[in-house]
């Protein structure tokens, strides 16, 4: 019983993958073998927890800062950018179009929301795509401790955990992991486009 179940599980589990990226609106060729393979690794992960029955291990504030901060030193934040998030676990900037802007009022409404919801955001990318389109990318670490080794691993690969709003159509918000690239200046920017 316990087999069919699983296998129910895993046959939905790739339907709902098959269905979000049906939903896209045509995405580039490289965009969703990217999105694709990461999924697939996503589903495995999925798949090993629930396998091993592994209880999900939930961050204290202080764990997830800790961790952040590591993050943004692989990633080579600026030194000061770090030592501030030590003393807060806020971000007083974000990175739009290659260049650092305050924090306004929507992204630190949406950095809380994020953070009510157990997840910590350490970086803030905001792009246009070339069509037009604008996203506001929260980097965030999971609110799953278990998780963290395979986001540190995606981290050095320049692949980054996001939950991305989508400005021109919010349905299509999500949680997914982000190609990224390291500007002369310091700031990063969403490259998938």
């Amino acid at each position: 019983m316990t087999n069919t179940n699983n296998n129910q599980n895993k046959k939905s589990s790739e339907d709902d993958v098959i269905k979000e990226l049906e939903e896209f609106a045509m995405p580039s060729l490289q965009e969703l073998i990217t999105l694709t393979l990461i999924k697939m690794e996503t589903l495995k992960i999925g798949d090993c927890f629930n396998q091993l029955n592994t209880p999900i291990t939930h961050p204290t504030k202080e764990e997830a800062i800790v961790e952040a901060v590591k993050r943004m030193e692989i990633l080579c934040f600026k030194q000061d950018e770090i030592a501030a998030f030590k003393k807060t676990g806020k971000i007083s900037k974000i990175m739009k179009n290659g260049k650092y802007m305050p924090i306004d009022e929507t992204i630190q409404k949406h950095i809380n929301i994020l953070e009510e919801k157990g997840t910590l955001c350490y970086a803030v990318i905001h792009n246009e795509d070339p069509a037009g389109f604008k996203t506001t990318s929260y980097i965030i670490t999971s609110d799953c401790k278990e998780k963290w080794s395979f986001e540190d691993e995606n981290i050095k690969l320049g692949i980054l955990r996001a939950y991305v709003y989508n400005h021109d159509l919010p349905f299509l918000s999500e949680y997914i992991f982000i190609p990224v690239k390291r500007l002369p200046n310091g700031t990063l920017i969403r490259i998938d486009y």
